[in-house]
């Protein structure tokens, strides 16, 4: 079996993670810093290709990663099942759902989360 470049970082970014404190460090960067990082573009290359690059919802082709929850942030990679892979459209609509929700409960369900994610 092939064993893909972003499989063999993925496995690197398990290690070093280990061995430091990477968390720290990750969820001090702002947001968006955070998603132009090294860890979070291997580990969505690595999500993409583990996903055959399909949207998790209509089966299109997936270009976003995206966070179900922010419970683990700084450690998604020893929690994918929080991550998933969508297409720009059902990336929109989750947000949308997610800003509904907010409304209707009359709180932000990121600030409950993740204070840094704004």
């Amino acid at each position: 079996m092939k064993t893909s470049w972003s499989y063999v970082r993925f496995a690197e970014l398990r290690a070093f993670h280990r061995l430091g404190n990477m968390k720290e460090s990750l969820i001090s960067l702002p947001y968006r810093k955070f998603l132009r990082s090294h860890y979070w573009t291997s580990l969505r290359t690595y999500v993409l290709e583990r996903n055959h690059r399909k949207c998790a919802r209509c089966n299109k082709i997936g270009t976003q990663l995206h966070h179900k929850s922010y419970r683990h942030h700084g450690e998604e990679h020893n929690h994918l099942q929080d991550l998933q892979m969508l297409c720009g459209e059902c990336h929109l609509k989750a947000h949308e759902n997610r800003h509904l929700l907010e409304r209707a409960i009359g709180k932000s369900l990121t600030d409950e989360l993740c204070s840094w994610s704004r």
